[in-house]
Order: C-alpha cells, then structure tokens, then sequence
C-alpha cells in the first residue's frame, strides 16, 4: 500500500452548491487497479462556469445544464457558455424538475415553468410554458337569433266571475297555470332539439398541456341576447258569454332563443386544448307544482283582461349564484379545440346533455340543492385559476413537497373575454379590477383597434370568497 497515490477529488453535487471554491465534475473515470488510482477514459470534459447563484442542475443531451440567478435575471449554463433564459425580477425562492421542465418558485408570481425542447450545436434550448404566459383570449357571443312562438288553446272558465275583480277559483289558476306552462314548455322543447337556447347558460373554458393536466381555468360569462325568458307577464283577455267574464282567448307566448359560440382572437403559443364547459339554461319558470301570478287589469261590458305571471321557481340572481357555488358539477365539456384549431371565427357550441326543460330543471335543481364541498381557504387560494408560490421544495418519491406556501391569486377576466357582442370596426380601451378583502387590488386593462365590447357578460365574478367587488 506504500506505492499508492492519493488523488483529491472534488465531486460537483446536483444540488446544493457550496459558496467557496471552484467545483469540478468529475466525468469518464475509473478505478486503477494496477496504479491503485483514478484514471481517466477518454477526454476530460470542461464544466460549465456558472454565472451567479446557482439553483438548479438537469441533466441534458451534451452536458449538464445549470441554472442560476444573477442581474434579475434566469441563466442557464452549460458546456461552452451561458444564456439568459428569462427575466424574474428576484431571485428564485425555490427549484425543481419536473421531467423534463425546471419549476422555479418566485416571490409574489406564479410558478416559472421552463421546458427543455432540444440541444443544437451545443446550445439547449428552453421554453417557457408558465401557464400565464401562454394564455389565449377566448371570447363567447350570440351567433344567431330566433324567435319562436307558439299559442295556449282557448278555454273556459269554471267560475262564476259576474264582475271583474277575482280572485280565480283553485280549479281555474290550475287551468290558467297548465295551459301557459305547457305552450311554454313545448317552446323550449322545440328550440333545444334545434340546438338553440332559450334562457342565459353559463360558459368558461378550460386549457389543457400536453398531458392533459388543467393549467388554467377561466371565470363563467353568462350568455343571453335578451335576458331571462318567461319572466314579463302576459295578458290574456276574456271574453263574456251569458253575463259572465267565461272565454279564455288564445294567447300568443313569443320566446327568443339563440345559438352560442366560441372564438379564439388570440391562440395559445403553446400546442395545447382548449376545453368549453357549458352549464344547462338558467331555467328559473317552474314546469311542475308551481302556480301562475294573476291580476285583474280592469273590464268593460263585454270583455276583461287577466295579466299573468309564469310560476318561478326563484330568482335568476339567486339561481346564478347558486350555480356559481356548483360551477364544476353543473356543467359539461361542450367542445375541445386543440390550439391547431383555433379561430376568430364564432365556432357553434352544441347543446349537450339530457333533453327536454323538465327534465333538465329537474337535475339543475337536484344539483343546486347538494351542499358546497368546503375546502380550507389556503387550499382554494392556491388552486387553479389561483395560483402559489413557495419558499422550499423536497422530492418524495414522484410527488414534490412544497413548503412557506403563500396564495397568488389569479387576474380578473379581461373587458375582452366579458364582451358577449362586439363592433369590429371600433377600437376600444378599459379595465377590471378586483377588490380583496385584504387591500389587494388585481387589475386587468387591455385595449384593442377593433373588436369594440358592445354588451357584457351580465355575471361578472372572481373566484375568492373574500373579494369585495369586482
């Protein structure tokens, strides 16, 4: 053993890195035997020199790649020099890999997420694909309009109205109440085998990686041209027969319906799905056990007039919200669009689900009757569209352990993804902020040469129990 050479060999970690000296990766060696050393096979291979505090190594085709912080800015190191990859203000308060993609957490910002795509002459290439810098502007309008119409058969009355000043007796508002449901009913019917909507739904979309992982989630736009059906009273007169206000005469129900649809003004830059999700019709007129709303509206000698009112099964307000609560369980995937796909021009959003307005106010109420699930309030603050940031990371296994979580919350929809019909020759310009409870205020202010907002969505909403107005 007296022959034996001691050599110093400093071995490069993956992760921490020590402050002082240089480190030295140690590549294409192997025990000596004979020598009673380490000796080297092949050529020795320079490492990289990094620049500023160094984060994070990956291992990549043509050598590690290193990553660090100087100058407020990402750099990535490697064999025969360094780049910067991007501009983060401070310094990175936490990384990781993921696969291929080095996750970088960062005070106050949603995670920076950077994909490796490839090495070209030496020189990795890294993408960043931070769902907030990928984002594409989706927008929901109205892309036709029709009015459909139907009308109640004429009928008697049943009791004895010699002067004009009610009430209806129980058997006649049960007659009046049926025969205005029903012709509304038969309308709705027939404008959902045609694929048409006659009362505002709600409809958000969704992007999907590559993977098919939710990376954004959008805030519902409600959709109507012409508000809640159902909801103005109609009035049927009726007529005299024997010194009795008895005739019924047919009454005309006129209700609009309307087609929705999706358009992409601005694609994602990364090859990922576009998912819209749609609720079923903010259905509020009651199809079963309900009873009309009467007024008499005044008679002359030979015939009266009855104002009536659909039964209602609550307010559109409440039944909105409550909807609000349930979004992810009320709704269904309408339509994916993969970001080849994507167009300006309105793409129709189908009808999807059960058929036929009793039925589907039947499960909406089912639906909206179920408790909220209640998730703590960090967990909501930092779930998607939210996001976090965090201050320490461990691996187990294939699950990542995030420590010194803190919320970052998510931008308000934007003027132009709220806009339910625009003018394509105006220019336009305007904001959305969010008050938080805690002071924050979130803004988004965006413009545009054409495309003009005309209308809005009548919901406008941020996702966080304690926002105090948007």
């Amino acid at each position: 053993m007296k022959n034996t050479k001691k050599i110093k060999v400093t071995v490069c970690p993956q992760a921490p890195y020590s402050d002082g000296g240089d480190s030295v990766s140690v590549k294409n060696m192997r025990p000596d035997v004979a020598r009673g050393c380490l000796s080297p096979v092949g050529t020795f291979q320079q490492s990289a020199t990094i620049n500023g505090v160094p984060l994070l190594v990956m291992d990549k085709p043509g050598g590690n790649c290193i990553f660090s912080y100087n100058d407020h800015r990402l750099w990535v190191s490697y064999g025969a020099g360094s780049l910067a990859v991007a501009d983060v203000g401070s310094c990175p308060l936490a990384a990781m890999a993921d696969g291929d993609t080095a996750v970088f957490m960062i005070s106050g910002r949603a995670p920076l997420r950077l994909k490796y795509i490839s090495t070209n002459e030496g020189i990795p290439e890294w993408r960043d694909i931070s769902a907030s810098g990928t984002l594409p502007e989706v927008g929901f309008v109205c892309k036709e309009k029709h009015t459909l119409s139907a009308a109640t058969d004429p009928f008697l009355l049943d009791g004895d109205y010699v002067h004009w000043n009610g009430p209806l007796s129980d058997k006649d508002k049960d007659v009046v109440t049926r025969s205005f449901t029903s012709v509304y009913e038969h309308i709705a019917d027939q404008a959902g085998r045609r694929g048409l909507f006659t009362q505002p739904v709600m409809i958000w979309w969704r992007m999907l990686d590559e993977k098919g992982r939710v990376v954004h989630k959008s805030l519902p736009v409600l959709l109507s041209p012409s508000g809640v059906q159902g909801m103005d009273r109609v009035e049927a007169v009726v007529e005299q027969q024997g010194g009795r206000f008895k005739k019924v005469r047919p009454v005309l129900l006129k209700v609009d319906a309307f087609l929705p649809a999706v358009k992409i003004t601005r694609p994602s830059s990364m090859a990922w799905t576009v998912e819209v999700l749609i609720t079923p019709p903010v259905e509020t007129v009651m199809m079963e056990k309900g009873e009309a709303s009467f007024i008499f509206n005044g008679s002359t000698a030979v015939e009266a007039s009855l104002l009536i009112g659909l039964p209602q099964v609550m307010d559109c307000r409440r039944m909105a919200g409550l909807m609000l609560d349930r979004l992810e369980a009320v709704s269904q995937v309408a339509l994916r669009i993969p970001a080849s796909e994507a167009t300006a021009e309105p793409v129709i959003i189908p009808h999807v689900g059960i058929k036929g307005v009793k039925a589907v106010q039947n499960k909406l109420m089912s639906a909206v009757g179920k408790p909220v699930s209640k998730e703590s309030g960090l967990i909501m603050e930092c779930s998607v569209p939210h996001s976090f940031s965090a201050g320490a990371v461990a691996l187990a296994g294939d699950m990542a352990l995030w420590g010194n979580v803190s919320p970052v919350h998510c931008m308000p929809n934007g003027v132009a993804s709220l806009a339910t019909e625009t003018d394509s020759a105006a220019a336009w310009a305007g904001a959305v902020c969010a008050e938080i409870s805690d002071g924050e205020v979130l803004g988004d202010t965006s413009s545009g040469l054409n495309n003009a907002p005309v209308a809005l969505s009548a919901l406008i909403a941020y996702p966080l129990a304690s926002c105090e107005a948007v």
